[in-house]
């Protein structure tokens, strides 16, 4: 540890300190032979009790620097904030081209969507939704909504194989809706290509 003048006042108990000083080689030494000197080491002083033998403390010993800590501490920080800044700016948006899908969680039954205009033109954010009642009594309710993407495309997984009354899908955008029916014991795997239609008065 290194002592500073400025803290002189607060020695009281043992303390080790480490003076860095230039020094020749030692003989027989592999430094020596090649008519070089050690760098710098660092060697140990005698124990310090009382602020009087910091009299015997060498005058080219390094000195605490709390404005250089400061100051390296702040350029951290900064350094922290700007590669924080730049990993945000390169987070990437969605997908517009990744089918989403809702995972029902409840069964091994899916259905895939591809929802349009009357002109056939895919669709893009239209709402899918369906109501379950599965199990014993339909008893257990879930409700369940996606959106398609950019290609009108759209997927719910996880659906159950066996329901009392099937399944409705109703798809939806603005004025526009759809509807299709699906019984997942028949057709477990099932595929819709839906066409939205304006809502008639």
């Amino acid at each position: 540890m290194v002592i500073g003048t400025a803290k002189a006042n607060q020695i009281r108990n043992f303390q080790v300190l480490v003076v860095r000083r230039k020094v020749s080689a030692p003989p027989f030494s592999r430094s020596s032979r090649e008519g070089g000197d050690f760098d710098y080491q660092s060697i140990m002083c005698a124990r310090v009790d009382d602020r009087r033998n910091l009299k015997n403390m060498p005058e080219d010993m390094p000195q605490e620097n709390s404005r250089g800590k400061h100051i390296t501490a702040i350029a951290i920080f900064v350094l922290a904030l700007t590669l924080s800044a730049a990993a945000f700016s390169q987070t990437t948006a969605p997908d517009p081209k990744s089918v989403p899908v809702v995972d029902g969680a409840v069964g091994p039954c899916s259905a895939d969507f591809i929802v349009t205009d009357s002109t056939g033109a895919a669709v893009y954010a239209a709402k899918i939704n369906v109501h379950i009642a599965y199990r014993f009594g339909s008893f257990h309710k879930l409700d369940l909504e996606v959106s398609t993407n950019a290609d009108g495309k759209a997927r719910f997984t996880g659906l159950p194989d066996h329901l009392k009354r099937g399944l409705t899908f109703y798809s939806s955008e603005g004025d526009r809706t759809g509807e299709s029916f699906d019984d997942p014991a028949v057709t477990c795997k099932a595929q819709f290509t839906v066409a939205l239609q304006k809502k008639t008065q």
